[in-house]
């Protein structure tokens, strides 16, 4: 599988710094894992970026990522550009997110990883349809509103461990007919006493076992065809729990 690590935490406003050093660290913790599948073989590629220039990291990350394809950051404003070169190479493309927050705040010049996906919905590039949200647990209400509004599909942390293969079931149905599936997971997403390492960590969230079955099923999905692993930041990790689990999350969707 091909991977291309975007080493960048511009996007993050200054409170996930670090964040871009996860690429290299989550790679490093490969070969200590004991995957019950084969040897996984990975094709890093490095997106060069511009730490003070946010548009021409965007631009290059537009012009550089193919699919299929898993890229690692950095913080969640990368998703904007991965994703607009998904949809720019697969029509109808379809974005499962899991995230503790929506990502939906008002917009700015250029995307951050708290409004990068209310741009890609407002900017036509993401079909709200197209849309799901798994694992939410901190919302502000303009976030709230917003899913409202636009009928976006989203399920709360509590509902994904309770009622997890429902939930599961649910959102493979909702997205299973566009052409392209692209798998966003936020490791915030995680409850901390799993993933500590993160610019939000938000008590209540997803087990490591929860997200492991989340992604093991959506993996298996035919219109499989992409994604990334973001929000990792080393500089905060406790014995690499958190680079550990990115990289089994990585092993697990290649």
């Amino acid at each position: 599988m091909n991977v291309f690590s975007v080493p960048f935490s511009g996007g993050s406003l200054g409170k996930n710094d670090g964040c871009e050093k996860a690429p290299q660290a989550i790679l490093s913790n490969m070969p200590s894992l004991n995957c019950a599948n084969n040897k996984v073989v990975i094709t890093n590629n490095d997106v060069v970026v511009f730490p003070l220039d946010f548009p021409a990291t965007q631009l290059n990350i537009i012009k550089t990522v193919k699919f299929p394809s898993i890229i690692l950051g950095g913080d969640h404003s990368i998703t904007y550009a991965s994703f607009k070169a998904f949809a720019m190479q697969h029509t109808n493309a379809a974005l499962v997110v899991f995230d503790a927050h929506p990502d939906l705040m008002q917009e700015f010049e250029t995307p951050t990883h708290e409004n990068y996906l209310r741009m890609l919905v407002s900017e036509s590039i993401l079909k709200s349809g197209n849309l799901v949200i798994l694992g939410i647990r901190a919302v502000d209400e303009e976030e709230l509103n917003y899913l409202r509004e636009k009928g976006i599909k989203y399920y709360s942390a509590t509902d994904c461990v309770m009622r997890k293969e429902d939930i599961c079931d649910e959102a493979m149905a909702f997205v299973k007919n566009a052409n392209a599936l692209y798998l966003s997971i936020d490791i915030d997403c995680v409850d901390p006493a799993f993933a500590p390492a993160t610019g939000y960590p938000e008590p209540g969230g997803l087990s490591s076992n929860d997200i492991l079955y989340f992604i093991s099923r959506f993996r298996m999905m035919k219109n499989f065809k992409g994604g990334d692993i973001v929000e990792a930041n080393p500089s905060k990790d406790i014995n690499k729990i958190t680079c550990k689990l990115a990289a089994r999350i990585l092993a697990d969707l290649c």
